[in-house]
């Protein structure tokens, strides 16, 4: 005659797997949502799924993110966003885990597989995406009447710029009938913000380097600046500048910023001086060799 073996309920549910997977799951249920908020740089791009994640400690989770053009794709990170001041502390991965992530995409999108290990105060996840150097702007505009033959030249990029990297500026060239006048200008120069180059000319300080001369009977010029990069040259971020840039512009005989005429008076107690005591005056770049014979 057979025999029914009762197993013992207690023994099944102490069971060492079953309890920890029955406690994990009890804990879980009772735990807090915690906002997660995905966020990018204005102009970098957009996410393609929710930006408002709810989400537990332990949950995982995907986001994906469309770069913009003109912007380089660098990682993911997460943040820690103070309440009472709005600063962003960096998170490490014992707080969010970054479980994988694409570096390459051909059509621009971008994914993370993301575990959420402990809470943090306002957690925000953000792609790092650099903007890609370039130029924006060269001035002065091409007008057909031309413009003023001493407008500065500035070159202007969309962020700032490693001025070191640019050494002694051998990538900038004005060229015009077909050669390099760069020495009718002076030494390139950067802005403060390190997001401009500014050239200025040497026509309204020295006639010698007038580019149309008053009695000439041509009354236009046409000046070519060009910006070839060696690949030296970097940005604020260390990305090669390498998108190369030619502006043209005509200049007319006209001066916009004629430096106005100096005054200065010599005076001696003894001796004699050469030129004899006196006011002269100084329009433009003037040189006075000075004695003084006791």
């Amino acid at each position: 005659m057979g025999g029914i073996v009762f197993t013992s309920c207690n023994n099944f549910f102490e069971g060492g797997d079953f309890k920890d997977q029955l406690d994990k799951d009890i804990n879980y249920a009772k735990a807090p949502f915690h906002e997660i908020r995905l966020e990018c740089e204005e102009g970098a791009g957009s996410f393609t799924t929710t930006t408002i994640l709810k989400k537990k400690v332990t949950d995982k989770f995907s986001v994906e993110f469309k770069l913009a053009s003109g912007y380089k794709f660098s990682g993911w990170k997460a943040y820690s966003k103070s309440s009472s001041n709005g600063s962003l502390t960096e998170l490490s991965e014992n707080f969010i885990k970054f479980l994988s992530y694409n570096a390459e995409s051909s059509d621009r999108i971008f994914k993370a597989e993301i575990q959420f290990e402990k809470e943090a105060e306002n957690i925000i996840i953000k792609p790092v995406c650099i903007l890609i150097p370039k130029i924006t702007e060269i001035t002065p505009a091409m007008e057909s009447s031309g413009c003023a033959q001493d407008s500065v030249i500035k070159i202007t990029f969309n962020k700032a710029v490693d001025a070191d990297s640019f050494g002694t500026f051998d990538c900038i060239s004005v060229i015009s009938g077909g050669r390099k006048i760069n020495d009718y200008f002076s030494t390139p120069e950067f802005s403060n913000d390190k997001k401009s180059i500014v050239i200025y000319s040497l026509s309204s300080i020295d006639d010698s380097k007038l580019l149309l001369n008053p009695g000439e009977t041509t009354n236009l010029r046409d000046i070519s600046i060009t910006v070839n990069f060696t690949g030296n040259e970097k940005d604020s971020d260390g990305l090669i500048l390498s998108e190369n840039k030619v502006h043209n512009y005509t200049v007319n005989k006209n001066l916009a910023n004629p430096l106005p005429s100096i005054d200065f008076t010599l005076t001696g107690s003894n001796g004699k001086f050469s030129p004899s005591k006196g006011t002269y005056t100084c329009v433009k770049l003037c040189t006075y060799p000075l004695s003084f014979e006791p």
